[in-house]
């Protein structure tokens, strides 16, 4: 009877301790250094295919050695999703660039670039002329759309092209200042109420 009591009990622990174990799905970093930077979850310096698998993981429900939850939302959207996951990959990838204002997703097309998504929280915001070598040609649309930050956008001489609602539903932006006096835009501030003006600068 005391062997099966004992049995017992070692398998109440066994299962005790792996509820325990999937309860603490996730360990997150108490202390956050001010000097890592966004998308570098895992701690280690520098942004890698390791904090894309730890972001995974911490989706998962998986634990994690080291997670720096606030240091997650790599595209600035108020949440973690996969959405951040896919951001990481394209950046190690070189389709997505960190400027000082924000991240800059590019469709390279031989050594011209197409803007085709930003993702930043800058009222003031000036567009690279070149990302990883290649000229940044044409904002695409939508590249902008819904950021309610932007306040100013100073555009390159390299950009020729502004598409259509490239910066739909920018409900702040007032101003934007351009370089290229031969630059064609069309309907590319729909639905921004405080635009007022473009000025060649």
């Amino acid at each position: 009877m005391k062997k099966f009591i004992a049995i017992l009990m070692a398998i109440m622990i066994v299962i005790m301790s792996i509820s325990s174990a999937s309860a603490a799905v996730v360990s997150t970093a108490d202390e956050i250094s001010a000097s890592i930077k966004v998308g570098d979850v895992d701690g280690s310096g520098k942004i890698t295919i390791d904090d894309a698998t730890a972001l995974q993981k911490y989706l998962a429900n998986i634990s994690n050695k080291t997670f720096y939850k606030s240091k997650a939302d790599y595209n600035y959207d108020g949440k973690i999703s996969i959405d951040d996951v896919s951001m990481l990959q394209k950046s190690l990838a070189d389709m997505i660039v960190e400027y000082s204002n924000g991240y800059y997703e590019v469709d390279r097309k031989n050594k011209k670039c197409n803007l085709i998504n930003y993702h930043g929280t800058s009222s003031s915001v000036t567009i690279p002329s070149t990302v990883n070598g290649c000229n940044v040609t044409e904002i695409m649309s939508y590249s902008f759309q819904n950021n309610s930050s932007i306040v100013t956008i100073t555009v390159p001489n390299t950009v020729i092209k502004i598409n259509d609602y490239a910066f739909y539903n920018c409900k702040n932006l007032t101003k934007m200042i351009y370089k290229n006096k031969n630059m064609k835009w069309g309907y590319s501030f729909v639905e921004c109420p405080k635009f007022q003006s473009m000025t060649l600068g």
